[in-house]
């Protein structure tokens, strides 16, 4: 439960920072890494 649940703290606040990175142009090059970090935290949670 402990793994689980930091897992989706960690999916909350990267899911802020796209967030954040969406309303500031000037990060947009850090989008795409943004957005790698949340599909392998989501990919890695679903077999679990």
């Amino acid at each position: 439960m402990d793994i689980i649940g930091s897992g989706f703290i960690r999916f909350k606040y990267n899911y802020i920072i796209i967030i954040i990175i969406n309303i500031i142009p000037e990060l947009m090059p850090l989008k795409s890494v943004n957005f790698l970090i949340i599909t392998s935290l989501y990919a890695w949670k679903i077999p679990k």
